[in-house]
């Protein structure tokens, strides 16, 4: 059942670490090749000819390759240091904008003037 179509999945699932390539592949490029099979050998062959991966598909295997390059606990030390490295600089600059002074605080520069903002009476 070679043909294009499982090609293209497998360049796909290339986006993968390879420590889970290893293991999965082979059930992701089959799982993806009966979603396209129709059981009829004419259309089949037409489709592992001339088909390609949606949009969808490779997108949902991008997240995946993502997720798995910033992996948890049970990915192997280097995904697992790399992912709490850019967790810790997210939040690093989480708290930089929720502590740091607002640009649009008055008086500040490059803050909108103050008059620009209708004012209320105090009741």
């Amino acid at each position: 059942m070679s043909g294009s179509l499982e090609r293209r999945y497998r360049r796909v699932v290339r986006l993968l670490p390879g420590w889970y390539r290893v293991r999965w592949e082979e059930d992701m490029v089959a799982a993806f090749l009966d979603s396209w099979l129709t059981g009829d050998p004419q259309t089949d062959a037409w489709v592992l000819e001339i088909g390609k991966p949606d949009r969808a598909e490779i997108a949902s295997v991008v997240g995946l390759a993502v997720r798995l390059y910033l992996g948890g606990a049970s990915a192997p030390r280097r995904y697992f240091a790399w992912g709490q490295a850019v967790r810790n600089a997210v939040l690093a600059v989480m708290l930089l904008h929720a502590v740091g002074p607002s640009r649009y605080s008055c008086g500040q520069p490059g803050a909108a003037a103050c008059s620009d903002y209708p004012r209320h009476p105090r009741v």
